[in-house]
């Protein structure tokens, strides 16, 4: 049941919404807004949104949706190419990832894992949802928090996911020879909504902030307590960006700490 109230929440035209789609934050100026689309049960719907920088070569943010009956671990695309949607010579040639030795790995922004379908997978292998993320970062906590929020959302209807970086001060080259900002934090920001058993819907809000450095991980239940101690309100992390997050929604709660409701941290 709770698989087929999060599909037909996607389905929904966004009229559905009063404004549009919960997950997109507010735009700034000079940031170019696309999303990739995929195909879903015959239905045409959006797989991510993403905020792309042009003259950083990155995304500020990747924004989309997510539950169960997207997530999965099939078929893993590992073709890294250009994205369609925005001319190649604005993106960051990475087919051959960052320069060997460089202790970079092209990290995705929405995980592979996070879509089961093959089209939509594929999609999350362009070069506009890769950061340069330390490889011990992306294979460490960066994923140990990714494996949380799948935990989060197969508990959800729907969980409305953001992640987005930080913008650090050093670069690194693609294949081409162009400046690709390397992050010096990255973040999580997630709504979601949820109904009970007497049908009336529920809405929560977390996010988590982590500097771009090694971290040790340990069990699941270390894990969480770490990220709980990570975990900052949705206002404080607006004022570090600058801008707004969830921007088409009304059931956001900007100020309450995440860390203090237990549901986040079970």
């Amino acid at each position: 049941m709770r698989k087929f109230i999060s599909l037909l929440l996607l389905l929904l035209p966004l009229q559905a919404f009063s404004q549009g789609w919960p997950e997109l934050p507010a735009t700034k100026p000079g940031l170019t807004v696309v999303t990739h689309k995929a195909t879903l049960g015959g239905h045409n719907m959006r797989s991510f949104t993403v905020g792309y920088d042009r003259s950083l070569r990155v995304s500020l943010w990747v924004a989309y949706p997510l539950n169960a009956a997207l997530i999965g671990e099939g078929s893993r695309g590992e073709g890294w190419h250009p994205s369609e949607l925005l001319p190649e010579k604005d993106q960051a040639i990475l087919y051959k990832g960052f320069f060997y030795g460089s202790n970079y790995d092209r990290g995705h922004q929405i995980p592979s894992a996070d879509r089961l379908d093959p089209q939509a997978n594929d999609q999350t292998f362009t070069f506009i949802n890769a950061t340069p993320q330390l490889h011990d970062f992306n294979g460490g906590i960066w994923a140990e928090l990714e494996k949380v929020v799948r935990t989060w959302a197969k508990r959800s209807d729907t969980l409305y996911v953001v992640t987005g970086i930080i913008p650090g001060e050093e670069t690194i080259n693609d294949n081409k020879g162009n400046p690709v900002n390397i992050p010096s934090a990255y973040w999580k920001a997630v709504l979601r909504r949820n109904t009970d058993k007497t049908g009336k819907v529920h809405w929560s809000s977390c996010a988590v902030l982590l500097p771009h450095r090694v971290f040790n991980k340990g069990t699941w239940q270390e894990n969480l307590a770490f990220f709980r101690e990570q975990a900052v309100t949705i206002e404080n992390l607006e004022r570090l960006l600058g801008y707004g997050l969830f921007k088409n929604s009304e059931n956001v709660d900007r100020q309450t700490d995440p860390a203090r409701d237990a549901w986040w941290w079970k």
